[in-house]
């Protein structure tokens, strides 16, 4: 019997019948693949994703940011040529703003009193009452913003010049309180509120008691409740302050 030989491994070699054809085959099939896939890379070169996105997005990034800084420029650029207008401003033109039928114009004309008064002008006393008779048909203004910006204007014009207002205390108390019987919205309740403190604090107790008294003795008044509760609440909170 012929002895069976033995591959270098140790594994017994069977000589399979067609064994070398298909071992030939799939070594083709693997070339044609590798062939197939190098064309294919060579038609189409891969993108550097990684690079170039991040260029992209860096890029859109840095434009983005630079229209935002402009933008925030021009917005302070026109805040304080508006401010530096509304400042230099002259009286009689702030005054004729206030008066005007339009409403816009009555709120630039706000605006820029209170702009006027905190640069540190003075109001004249004649401009000054034609100025107070002006705000004050302003109570009754229909248009909550400018009724808003009149509050906060008043109280500029409180702080500035209550000494020379002494005797058109009794009208701007008086239009106060009756302003706090009618339905207002709750922003101007509270600013309403906050002017007659300031109001308060900038004039004589005794000249304040003596006009809350005329004002409950006025015939000529028509208080509602709310009125009434607001002249009790305002009369309490001063007689707290005063002195024994």
């Amino acid at each position: 019997m012929k002895p069976r030989t033995r591959s270098i491994s140790g594994c017994s070699e069977k000589s399979t019948p067609g064994g070398r054809p298909v071992l030939a085959q799939k070594i083709l099939q693997k070339s044609i693949e590798a062939e197939n896939a190098l064309s294919d890379a060579l038609a189409h070169p891969t993108r550097v994703v990684g690079y170039d996105d991040h260029s992209d997005e860096s890029e859109t990034s840095s434009v983005c940011s630079e229209r935002s800084m402009d933008s925030t420029h021009r917005r302070s650029d026109r805040h304080y040529r508006d401010n530096w207008d509304f400042a230099n401003r002259d009286i009689l033109e702030i005054i004729s703003a206030c008066s005007s039928t339009h409403w816009t114009e009555r709120k630039e004309g706000l605006m820029g009193l209170q702009a006027f008064l905190r640069s540190g002008n003075i109001i004249p006393s004649h401009e000054l009452k034609k100025l107070i008779d002006i705000l004050g048909k302003m109570f009754t203004d229909a248009h909550t913003k400018v009724f808003s910006l009149f509050l906060d204007a008043l109280t500029v014009l409180i702080e500035t010049h209550k000494d020379d207002m002494h005797e058109n205390l009794y009208f701007l108390m008086s239009r106060l309180l009756n302003k706090l019987g009618a339905d207002l919205l709750g922003s101007v309740q509270a600013k309403t509120l906050i002017t007659l403190d300031l109001v308060r604090d900038c004039f004589p107790y005794s000249l304040q008691v003596a006009l809350l008294l005329r004002f409950m003795m006025d015939n000529t008044q028509t208080p509602n409740s709310r009125v009434k509760v607001a002249v009790l609440n305002y009369m309490t909170a001063l007689v707290r302050e005063m002195q024994p």
